[in-house]
């Protein structure tokens, strides 16, 4: 039976909910679909393992779709506790190969589709992810251009890891908006102008969301939806039962649990580690 599998939606969690929907609202031109959501309660603490969760925010239509296309779900949590800087491998979960961050399928239908809308792409580069949200000092600026870096931003970690973790196809679509500081005939980067010459792009990254989504196929031919299988290291008898409960999402597929969800099922095997994935952990 053909997997008839489509995207529905995405999730975004925000401090303010309401200023995150505003700047999809401006400058993507998302619209809210149906009312706003506010919810509480025990169904939703077992869902998000949040205890005495409050969740309020609203779906947005994404441009160019119906109502009944995919959503942008943006919601702010009562209880949100921040400790720090994500990390994405903790004791008890997997040393993901991370050697090829990004899906290359996924890549080469963005830089494809671009190409079709026109728009002036460069094809591969590598990010250097800093801390915002100030901007370089000029050191920073050279030391980053004699490393070979193309693009500097703020956001891709650690949300590139996270998703290798989840098996999740990754790429980037960057869009240039100023040259740091490095470059002596241009102005010091500024809000001001970051501001203008993403507004300049919009269309650009409209045009090639547009088309990229629905060109995405329903099966994956990529290896993204089996990186755990060789990377969890640690012996499921040893995984801390906080840990294993917070990522069966996760690792059930690899690790089904017994009928009593105290550990993994009598006699199963861990999975073998292929050779390629071997030599990335070798």
């Amino acid at each position: 039976m053909p997997n008839r599998a489509k995207y529905v939606h995405t999730n975004l969690i925000a401090k303010d909910w309401r200023r995150l929907v505003q700047f999809y609202s401006e400058v993507f031109g998302c619209q809210p679909k149906g009312p706003e959501r506010d919810l509480s309660g025990g169904w939703l603490d077992r869902v998000n393992a949040v205890p005495n969760a409050h969740l309020r925010g609203v779906h947005l239509r994404l441009p160019g779709y119906r109502d009944d296309g995919p959503t942008l779900e943006i919601f702010s949590y009562d209880q949100l506790i921040e400790h720090g800087l994500p990390a994405a491998n903790q004791c008890g979960f997997a040393h993901i190969a991370f050697a090829d961050p990004i899906c290359e399928e996924l890549r080469q239908l963005l830089l494809k589709t671009a190409r079709v809308c026109k728009a002036s792409v460069h094809d591969g580069g590598t990010y250097v992810n800093m801390e915002g949200p100030q901007f370089s000092t000029k050191g920073e600026s050279q030391i980053y251009r004699r490393w070979g870096v193309s693009v500097i931003g703020m956001t891709n970690m650690p949300e590139a890891k996270l998703a290798r973790e989840a098996e999740l196809c990754y790429a980037t679509l960057a869009l240039a908006t100023d040259y740091d500081v490095w470059h002596e005939s241009h102005e010091p980067v500024s809000v001001e102008a970051v501001v203008r010459n993403l507004m300049k792009n919009v269309e650009a990254a409209r045009d090639v969301l547009r088309r990229v989504i629905p060109a995405i196929a329903p099966t994956r031919a990529c290896g993204c939806p089996s990186l755990l299988q060789s990377a969890v290291i640690t012996s499921p008898k040893a995984f801390p039962p906080a840990t294993r409960k917070r990522l069966g999402l996760l690792l059930d597929k690899y690790f089904p649990t017994n009928r009593t969800g105290r550990g993994p099922a009598a006699g199963r095997a861990r999975p073998r580690t292929s050779p390629r994935s071997a030599r990335r952990h070798g």
